[in-house]
Parts: C-alpha cells; structure tokens; sequence
C-alpha cells in the first residue's frame, strides 16, 4: 500500500501547534522578557503600626508610603477606608489622587482620623492607577477605653476593718489603698493594697506618780495596760515598796532612832566652869547648858550619867566652904 507525503505534514504542524498552545496555557514556556515588564503600584502604611493601642474618642494620623514601580504609573489613586467600622475620616478627603508616577518614586500621604468605638478596628489603604497594578494594604488597632486615668477613678482609699487588737498590745485597722497602675493606657488597672495601721499606742506598763504611805509601808502606783476588743485598757495597783521598822513619812520608811548619848563639854560635874551637856536622847537630840538660876548664888550643872543627860541645882561655894555667888553659868 502506498502513503502520501501530504499527509504526513500537516500532522506534524497540528501536532507541534498543541504542544506550543499548552506550554503558553500551563506556564510551561516563559516569554516575559521578551516585553516590557508591566507597571504596578505599592502601598505601605506606615504608621501606626499593626496592633497599636489608641485610646477611645481620641485622633491619630495613618500615614501610607504609595510607590510605582517598572513603568510610569498614571491617573494614580489611593483611598483610606475601614472594613470592620468604628473609625471616621477627621477632615479632608478619603481619596488621594495624583496625575502620575514615575517608576521608583514615591509619596507620602497623611489622613487623620477619629477613633469612635472600642475594639480591633481595621485601616485599609488600597491604591489604583490607569495603567498599573492595584496594591493595597492593611493594619489592625485596638481601640480602647482606658480602666482608669488617675488615683481618683479606682474609688476613695480607706480603712476597711473595725479596730482590732495587735502587736505589742496597740490598736490596729486594715487600711485599703487604691491606685491607678499605667494611668491612661491600654495596660491600665486599678490595684489595691492593704495594710495594718496603728491608730493607737496604749503605753507602757510601769509606776506612776509618786510613792506614798500606805499603814507603816510605803507604796507606789502600778500602771498595767493592754488591749481589749479593739480598745485600750489600763488599770491601777497599790504596789509594796518597803516595809518601815520606824514607821512612814511623805512616802519613805523613817530612819532608825539615833541611839542614847550624852557628852559633856566641861568634863563632867564641874560648877566652877559652865559647860553644855549634849546628845541624843529616844531619838530626840538635845542640848543643855549650866545656868545660875535666877541671878542668884544658885546654879543648875548638867552632867551625863552614862549616856543619859541629868542635872543638879545647888548653891554656889567658895573653896572656903563659903556662900559665893554664881555667875554666866558657873560658880565664884
């Protein structure tokens, strides 16, 4: 049997503009540098950044660097909006717009913003161009309301307990101190601490006053106090100081009696110089000095018997054995 030739290429032309049509279908040939590369725009926002803490009822400013890359980007557009709600544009326009792009070039464009509703709010910028790629791009922020400001938001500080009893016998309450951690912020809370006050110092135990006499003994006041349910307690005792052999007086013992004595300054029974007997006598000192009695030839001599004080009167004698007289205690 014979075959044509005709035949026999068309089939191979068939064949080959299959495969070439997949390659170009499947990614399978690249032929991109072969054109000039497509233009296409890009969208940063930079600031804030992606979970930013901003508070409730405040404004900020989102700011977004728009580029163009590759070709001239033309009739360029880039529009702020906010998928998941709860933030407005502040003042001017949603939309920036700008004639063209070089390639490599950049602007920088602001929006400001109000922050209305607490919560992870979006910001999405998204840039358009007549003849370029579309780019966008998109951040969270947590908006929130602060759980305090200042000391004053978390409630008054105060004490929080009755008295009570505590160391060293003293009155004590619990004191309870609120404040604001991280006032304003994100972080914010309010915290609380307790601590034990004295509010009173009920003394010390110890003698009070002065000693006194108390029969034949002196004593002196005891103060003992200390603490009861809440409260300061304080009572008196009569504490013995000394017992007195002698008996008390202004608050000591009396001293112990002076033992009997007696002492005579002109030697003993002497009428012809006048001399003083002296001593103690049941405690009591005393003194006695020869006198003439009356101006007369009389003279009363003391003298010491032992140790007791005694006394003669008795006229007064020459060593003739004649009456004289008697004169500054003594005889002449």
């Amino acid at each position: 049997m014979k075959h044509s030739s005709n035949g026999i290429l068309p089939g191979i032309v068939l064949i080959g503009a299959v495969v070439l049509g997949a390659l170009f279908l499947f990614g399978g040939f690249d032929i991109t540098g072969l054109t000039t590369a497509q233009a296409s725009t890009s969208t940063v926002i930079s600031s804030p950044a992606t979970g930013a803490e901003i508070k409730s009822g405040e404004s900020f400013t989102v700011t977004a660097v728009i580029g163009c890359r590759n070709s001239k980007c033309n009739t360029v557009r880039s529009t702020i909006s906010f998928p998941a709600g709860g933030l407005v544009l502040k003042t001017g326009s949603a939309t920036k717009t700008w004639t063209s792009l070089s390639p490599g070039s950049s602007q920088t464009v602001s929006w400001l913003i109000q922050a209305n509703q607490t919560g992870n709010r979006q910001v999405k910028v998204s840039t358009t161009s007549k003849n370029a790629q579309a780019s966008s791009n998109l951040i969270s922020v947590i908006i929130y309301v602060p759980a305090c400001s200042s000391n004053a938001d978390c409630g008054p500080s105060q004490y929080v307990t009755s008295a009570y009893c505590g160391e060293g016998g003293d009155v004590f309450r619990d004191y309870q101190s609120l404040m604001c951690a991280y006032p304003g912020t994100f972080s914010s809370s309010c915290q609380s601490s307790v601590t034990s006050v004295k509010v009173a110092d009920c003394g010390n135990n110890g003698f009070v006053g002065q000693p006194y006499c108390l029969g034949l003994s002196v004593y002196q006041k005891y103060l003992s106090v200390g603490c009861s349910s809440g409260q300061c307690t304080n009572s008196t005792s009569d504490v013995l100081l000394q017992e007195c052999l002698n008996g008390c007086s202004n608050g000591a013992c009396n001293p112990e009696p002076a033992l009997d004595s007696c002492g005579d300054s002109d030697g003993g029974f002497n009428t012809y110089q006048q001399g003083t007997v002296s001593g103690n006598s049941n405690g009591q000192a005393y003194s006695l000095t020869d006198t003439c009695f009356n101006g007369t030839a009389s003279l009363t001599e003391y003298y010491c018997v032992g140790d007791q004080a005694t006394s003669i009167t008795n006229n007064c004698y020459n060593v003739n054995g004649s009456l004289s007289y008697c004169y500054n205690g003594r005889c002449y």
